[in-house]
């Protein structure tokens, strides 16, 4: 009782995070009201009822209101480290997250919109397989090899089973838009946007004209007859499977062009279609194979071996492979950007501490190798290839990593695209050594106070320097969580590393502003039963994820604050790529062209849009993440009948006015919203 807030009520729980309720707590509970008979009464209660007591009580003391995500130190009762562990795990949870919620949900309830079956079931399968691999030990592989790969494997069959529904979703879609009327039309492709917002991207397409066409030039058009921007990166003689329903799948002799084009004003949670045209080559007096590519002259946006610039940027690759990036509109440059980090790990699962004599590897200042490996006018890439030596254990009783070596190859490719500031890399690193911690570098050059990122439902802020007070909470951890996305900025603008599965950063240098993003941390297997004792797995080496791991982020640079350079938009469409389908000449009942549902409100975002669990509803949920109102606007391509405020459980709380399709209500700061919409088809 001593030391507590409330003695009037104490809260005791039954039994721990991984034990089952003890089969006598009645009996222990009429013991303990017997042997405490008229001073203390136990009760077996509830948490809703232990809160509800609790809550008056507490607004009568003078006590301190804590506010936030609560994450803070001291470092070995928060475990948030756990982050870095089982890099492959992280990225599975994360990938299978954006399969299901950014895109397979959303384009199936348009479907559903359209008068598909919705795919309650499957979505339900997927689901509960991901909740099932969230429980915290889980989801950070805290436990021996079988369970890490049970994990996995729930993972995987997750985003399998949402790849599917997005699948079956877009065919249903695709199946009723009318390509009848574009004149001599005999091959589309159909861009779909997941997002609650119209997009103009370059994308990658396979375009499959029969064999027998010879095809001379290949171009595309949108469905008003305007030539795209397009480049035709490569064509192969091949055989796609023609889908038989009562038999196996028919070959279907076809010449495909892998293209780049620009898919401009792509409609919110909807669709474009471009139209193929071609010129036929001749074939007489005979073909000639060398001349099958029409040579256009073009200025590709790899302007060099080493170089990329387009309306935005110009980007350098260093020696050493790290990246300059001069952003045009802020005349800011970033240099050494994408070096990596490698420290010893002298921690365990829960934590990481650098050994007392470490030894630091760094890439920065070793020579890469460095190729381009695409040049087109939309597109360049390039690829980075830096081998690091690295101490390959850590030697527990010498308090120091090892002086035998291995090898540890990382290859970074580069892109970048016209019409955006944003560089795309994908790094794989083949991990060949033990207890170590790899990072990969950023530094800024931005001397500011606080970082934000991504949170839940949230846009969280963090200082840049640890805080060593100790007021409340001990030490702060210095690596902070994100979602999709962090940033540091100044008054002049900043540097955002946007992601998909990435949870982990830390701020080495305030001063510099250098960013550190967690790629892998690798640790032997002791897992504390009691702090007294810890279990061993001799030989276990699954928390060391050993192996190839290839991780996928974005590079930034953006003029004003986060909130004036619409990060959670960039950081959305970044994590749900657009998706690209050819269709022919069909009839149907939707336009070439087409939204279904775009969200209005500058930084508002899009978390869920779904059938509603047992009703014949649409629900949309979205939030706020600044400290602003941000006035909403829902604007639907299916006509609505009836529209109601939700709360999570789906429960109703009001009705709203629907005006043209359109749904407007206020989003205060830092709220969610949900929303019923009930399709004009399904009212009854």
């Amino acid at each position: 009782v001593k030391g507590t807030a409330v003695p009037e009520h104490l809260l005791f729980f039954d039994g721990t995070d991984f034990t089952e309720a003890h089969p006598m707590i009645p009996e222990i509970i009429a013991a303990a009201n017997k042997a405490y008979a008229g001073e203390h009464e136990v009760v077996h209660s509830t948490l809703p009822q232990y809160a509800a007591a609790l809550k008056p009580l507490l607004a009568k003391l003078p006590i301190d209101r804590v506010r936030g995500e609560m994450k803070d130190g001291p470092i070995g009762a928060i475990h948030t480290d756990v982050c870095s562990l089982h890099a492959e795990i992280k990225r599975a949870n994360g990938q299978a997250e954006n399969a299901l919620f950014r895109v397979a949900e959303p384009f199936a309830a348009a479907a559903w919109l359209r008068g598909a079956d919705y795919p309650a079931r499957r979505v339900a399968k997927a689901t509960k397989l991901l909740f099932h691999s969230q429980a915290h030990d889980s989801l950070h592989g805290v436990g021996p090899a079988p369970m890490v790969a049970d994990i996995q494997s729930r993972l995987l069959q997750a985003r399998v089973i949402a790849d599917a529904v997005t699948e079956t979703s877009l065919h249903a879609l695709a199946a009723q838009i009318d390509t009848a009327s574009v004149r001599d039309g005999k091959v589309f492709v159909t861009v779909f946007n997941p997002a609650a917002f119209a997009r103009t991207e370059v994308v990658e397409a396979l375009v499959e004209v029969p064999r027998e066409i010879p095809v001379d030039q290949l171009t595309l058009q949108d469905d008003q007859g305007r030539e795209v921007p397009s480049h035709v990166l490569a064509v192969e003689e091949t055989k796609a499977g023609l889908y038989h329903p009562r038999s196996r799948n028919m070959p279907f002799y076809v010449t495909r062009f892998r293209v780049v084009f620009e898919a401009a004003d792509v409609p919110a949670l909807g669709y474009k279609t471009f139209v193929a045209r071609w010129t036929e080559r001749s074939l007489y007096p005979y073909p000639h194979e060398d001349w099958d590519q029409l040579r256009v002259p073009y200025e590709s946006v790899a302007t060099g071996p080493r170089s990329a610039e387009n309306e935005q940027i110009k980007l350098t690759i260093a020696d050493d492979g790290t990246l300059e990036i001069y952003h045009k509109e802020t005349g800011r440059t970033f240099r050494g950007l994408n070096s990596f980090l490698d420290n010893g790990e002298g921690g365990n699962l829960y934590f990481h501490r650098p050994p007392s004599f470490d030894r630091t590897i760094s890439s920065a200042g070793l020579p890469a190798e460095i190729s381009r490996t695409l040049s087109s006018p939309l597109m360049g890439r390039f690829e980075v290839r830096t081998v690091l030596r690295v101490p390959a254990q850590y030697e527990k009783s010498a308090q120091r990593r090892s002086a035998a070596e291995v090898e540890l190859p990382i290859v970074s490719t580069i892109t970048v695209r016209r019409g955006t500031a944003r560089v795309d890399i994908e790094t794989t690193v083949d991990n060949r050594a033990k207890d170590h911690f790899l990072r990969a570098c950023f530094p800024t050059g931005i001397a500011a106070e606080r970082t934000v990122a991504g949170g839940v439902f949230d846009v969280n802020t963090y200082p840049t320097a640890v805080s060593r007070d100790g007021q409340y909470r001990g030490q702060d951890l210095p690596r902070r969580q994100q979602h999709l996305f962090m940033d540091l900025s100044d008054a002049k603008g900043g540097l955002a590393i946007l992601n998909d599965t990435l949870r982990d950063y830390e701020i080495l240098d305030a001063a510099q502003g250098v960013i550190a993003h967690s790629l892998l941390r690798g640790s032997p297997l002791r897992i504390p039963v009691d702090n007294r004792l810890w279990m061993e797995y001799p030989g276990d080496e699954s928390a060391q994820s050993l192996g190839l791991h290839t991780i996928r982020y974005s590079l930034l640079p953006h003029a004003g604050d986060w909130t004036g350079a619409e990060l959670p938009r960039h950081a959305v469409a970044n994590a749900a790529p657009m998706r690209v389908a050819q269709i022919g000449p069909q009839k149907g009942t939707l336009p070439t062209t087409r939204s279904f549902l775009t969200l209005g409100g500058r930084n508002l975002v899009l978390s869920a849009v779904k059938k509603a669990q047992d009703r014949d509803s649409l629900i949309v949920r979205f939030f706020n993440p600044t400290d602003r109102t941000v006035e909403a606007e829902l604007a639907f391509g299916e006509p609505l009948a009836e529209a109601y405020s939700v709360s999570l459980n789906e429960d109703h709380r009001q009705p709203l006015k629907i005006d043209g399709g359109k749904i407007r209500v206020p989003a205060g700061p830092r709220k969610i919203i949900s929303i019923e919409c009930v399709p004009a088809r399904t009212a009854k």
